[in-house]
């Protein structure tokens, strides 16, 4: 039987509630429950039976992932740590402010003083210390022994310039592995990207231990996206690629999860058709081929497309993720009864 945890998990910056959210749904999907106990500036501590190497191996919106310990102020430091017995081990104490009402001297005030007190049982070791203490300073403090830390150079190495077959137009592979986090697909569901281009959105799904299927309307990118699907993926990765209209991809069959950031504009191919006849055509199929229950993730340029999918979906959530000037992408994630 999975063991509950209470886990302290620090976010990054990009889109703190989009990000907050994909803890919940990296919960869900690789355990049994997910809820949140406590936002704060830049964390959440979040009750899940997902362990924290699980949770970690899958998030991309978000830096470590900690055991929880408690919450304090600074008269109870002793009694807090007091009461932790490192049996001898070595450890490190990291601090990071996340709320401006903190000063770097106040960091280094909790380091020492914290570090006073855990020394009593254990040695202090800065480069390679067999426990770490984090320390994240929002509106109240937090502690948690380190657990995991998310590899988020790994999503650069997989960004579309660094593919053998690259598209201008790509999601960057966090954004991508949200989108993937958000359906809560499970492994060994099966996840369906119908605008795949370049396999960007489906190499993140593969990577989380989805059953991958992309199809897309252009033979070029449908060849280029299984090379690539390849190269990240290992040359024996099963996954069906399919050249079609998004109108025909019921013909695919019955899938869990839908992931898709689908064309938004002249510079990408609507194969001139009208984008709000596309998208009405699109959220009619992904009706057709979603199952019931299941979460269907998609980038739109407006949220006024949202309202098609309406037709179709309860819409969720949605998150808008600004780009430039002139695109704010919106993350919306639909269900269907």
């Amino acid at each position: 039987i999975p063991m509950t945890m209470r886990l302290l998990v620090e976010l990054s910056g990009e889109q703190p509630d989009m990000a907050l959210e994909e803890v919940l749904a990296v919960g869900q999907a690789r355990g049994s429950s997910s809820r949140l106990l406590e936002k704060d500036d830049g964390m959440a501590i979040v009750k899940t039976d997902a362990g924290p190497e699980a949770m970690a191996s899958r998030l991309a919106l978000c830096w470590n992932v900690s055991e929880y310990l408690f919450s304090f102020m600074d008269v109870e430091i002793d009694d807090k740590f007091g009461a932790l017995d490192l049996g001898g081990k070595t450890f490190a104490i990291r601090v990071k402010r996340t709320c401006d009402v903190w000063k770097p001297e106040d960091s280094q005030h909790l380091i020492e003083k914290i570090g006073q007190v855990v020394g009593k049982t254990g040695k202090v070791d800065l480069d390679s210390p067999e426990l770490t203490l984090r320390i994240v300073m929002g509106k109240k403090i937090h502690a948690g022994w380190l657990s995991n830390e998310i590899d988020r150079t790994s999503f650069e190495r997989r960004k579309g310039k660094d593919r053998p077959f690259s598209h201008p137009i790509s999601l960057h592979p966090r954004y991508a592995r949200a989108l993937v986090n958000l359906t809560r697909v499970r492994t060994g569901e099966k996840l369906l990207d119908p605008f795949c281009g370049t396999g960007g959105i489906l190499i993140e799904a593969g990577l989380v231990g989805a059953e991958i299927i992309g199809s897309d309307i252009d033979a070029r990118m449908i060849d280029g996206c299984r090379i690539n699907l390849k190269h990240f993926l290992g040359k024996e990765a099963e996954f069906g690629l399919h050249e079609m209209d998004v109108a025909t991809i019921p013909e695919l069959g019955e899938v869990d999860a839908i992931a898709t950031d689908p064309p938004y504009g002249r510079s990408a191919s609507t194969a001139k058709e009208d984008i709000e006849e596309l998208y009405a055509r699109a959220f009619k199929a992904f009706s057709n081929v979603l199952k019931s229950g299941g979460r269907l993730a998609i980038v739109l340029p407006e949220k006024k497309y949202a309202e098609i999918g309406d037709q179709y979906f309860t819409l969720a959530t949605t998150y808008e993720l600004f780009v430039h000037r002139s695109l704010i992408r919106h993350f919306c994630v639909f269900e269907k009864e």
